[in-house]
Parts: structure tokens; C-alpha cells; sequence
């Protein structure tokens, strides 16, 4: 299994970002330690005290879409959404 998928599956087994739940806005305010409209590195961290720092990077390479180091709204639904599965593409990172 990958690196996402694992990220992903960790924040799943905390009971957020179910699969079956279509509104992630919950989810995303939750993770939001701050409030401020964005998640940051240090937002996961303090959600998921336990994820490491490599599973932090592989979540943004796949999740930032605009490159802009946080993570709004609309790019945690949209990768969220996208790997319901856990699946991931190696289409997912835009490694340069």
C-alpha cells in the first residue's frame, strides 16, 4: 500500500472523511485547528499527533493542488472525494 493511502486511511480510522459521508466541511473545520480557512502541516499534525512527518508530505503533494503550502476547502473535498478508495495515482503528485 502507498504512502496517500495510508495518510489517507489513518485520517479515515479516526472517524473522519467517511466514504459514505458526502459533506467534508465537518471534517475539514475539525482539522482546522486555527480556524483560519486552511489546513497546515501543523494543523495534521495536531489533529493526528501520531502521523509522521513523510505521511504530512505525501498528504500535500497529493492534496495542494494550487501549490500553495495549505490546504482550503475545496482541495480537501476534491482529493477527498477522489480517493474515497484509497486509491492514487502517480498522476496525483506534480513532482518536478
Amino acid at each position: 500500500m502507498n504512502k496517500f493511502a495510508l495518510a489517507l486511511g489513518t485520517l479515515m480510522a479516526t472517524g473522519l472523511c467517511k466514504p459514505e459521508d458526502q459533506s467534508y466541511n465537518e471534517d475539514f473545520k475539525r482539522i482546522d485547528s486555527n480556524q483560519d480557512g486552511f489546513i497546515d502541516p501543523i494543523d495534521l499534525r495536531l489533529f493526528h499527533e501520531d502521523i509522521s512527518s513523510q505521511d504530512i508530505s505525501i498528504y500535500f503533494i497529493a492534496t495542494d493542488l494550487n501549490e500553495d503550502g495549505l490546504i482550503d476547502l475545496e482541495e480537501f473535498t476534491v482529493t477527498m472525494k477522489a480517493h474515497e478508495d484509497g486509491s492514487l495515482n502517480l498522476s496525483d503528485f506534480n513532482l518536478y
